[in-house]
């Protein structure tokens, strides 16, 4: 463990090893202008301009830890979809590892989307499955957290 104040905290934090259990998430951000109502509801219409992602949820505090120079080791959940795969490549951009990371077909990969028109968020739409991971794929888990707990 570290301790100490954050001057003599960072310098010795590239090098640790840090396991992240949690549920990993795409961060989506739509961002556009709105020019005109609805005519079909009382809504903004968001002519979408451009669309950034980023990690979430607890792939946000494994890029953190890489970012300060720590060894992230990432364990979760992602669907076999686009955003899994977006998940990847973020996680090989940022030298996160991926080997904790598991496949469940029979669920999505957590997308958090938002909306944004004029520096507002005017909306955030969630795909995701909160029910429990297979007992298959959390044993695995596990199996994979005590390996590289030995290791």
């Amino acid at each position: 463990m570290i301790t100490g104040n954050r001057s003599a905290i960072l310098p010795r934090f590239s090098s640790a090893r840090v396991a992240v259990l949690g549920d990993i998430m795409l961060d989506i951000y739509l961002w556009g202008q709105v020019t005109r109502i609805s005519p079909e509801a009382p809504v903004p219409v968001v002519s979408v301009k451009k669309r950034t992602c980023c990690l979430g949820g607890a792939a946000n505090v494994m890029r953190n830890i890489a970012t300060l120079g720590a060894r992230a080791e990432g364990f979760g959940v992602i669907g076999d979809d686009d955003a899994g795969k977006q998940v990847l490549a973020e996680f090989a951009a940022e030298k996160i590892g991926a080997d904790g990371v598991l496949y469940d077909p029979a669920r999505p990969t957590t997308e958090k989307r938002r909306i944004m028109a004029s520096g507002q968020q005017l909306l955030r739409v969630d795909q995701e499955n909160t029910s429990p991971v297979p007992d298959g794929v959390r044993r695995k888990m596990v199996d994979l957290i005590i390996d590289r707990i030995r290791s």
